[in-house]
């Protein structure tokens, strides 16, 4: 899998901590490790995307979601 580290992200988790400046490495879909803004170091081989303070957010699976009531029962 490859493997990319955002830099300089404002992350925001859901810790309760107020956001923070951090690095974030994710490994195909899953964040194998954070640090301090400016901590982490780019390995060979990976990409690195500068993000200048843009906020991260992990964790959200869908914006929207829409719950219908279940339909009604009917006679046989």
């Amino acid at each position: 899998m490859s493997s990319v580290l955002f830099r300089d992200v404002r992350l925001l988790d859901r810790s309760g901590t107020p956001p923070r400046p951090a690095d974030v490495r994710v490994n195909g879909n899953r964040i194998v490790e954070t640090a301090s803004a400016g901590v982490l170091a780019v390995r060979e081989g990976e990409d690195a995307i500068a993000c200048r303070g843009a906020t991260l957010m992990p964790g959200l699976k869908d914006g929207v979601l829409h719950k219908r009531p279940p339909p009604a029962a009917t006679a046989v």
